[in-house]
């Protein structure tokens, strides 16, 4: 998921909420989701990239879901969430999830 840093607080919020009910609709013992989060690209010669990739936070759910987000990024900044300001994508970081938790 991408969104707007003005509105990465509530939507983070948002995703948190339903994460309990996904993650038992589905069956599965930890939920995780990636979110990046745009700014205004500070340079402003290409108008056609008024965005660019700032923070991801990547937030979890579920028996052991906190262990693997920390092992990834460090500290929770609150639970459920972690951040890195590496631009990092998806399929660089499922290989790393399996190794912990395999």
């Amino acid at each position: 998921m991408v969104c707007k840093a003005a509105e990465a607080d509530g939507f983070v919020n948002r995703m948190l909420a339903v994460m309990p009910d996904v993650m038992n609709y589905n069956q599965l013992d930890m939920v995780f989701a990636m979110i990046l989060i745009q700014v205004p690209n500070p340079d402003q010669s290409n108008p056609d990239i008024p965005y660019v990739n700032g923070v991801t936070y990547f937030i979890y759910y579920g028996e052991g879901a906190k262990e693997v987000a920390e092992a990834l990024f460090g500290p929770s900044l609150l639970e459920g969430v972690t951040y890195t300001k590496e631009n990092l994508s998806r399929k660089q970081i499922v290989p790393l999830m399996k190794e912990i938790i395999e």
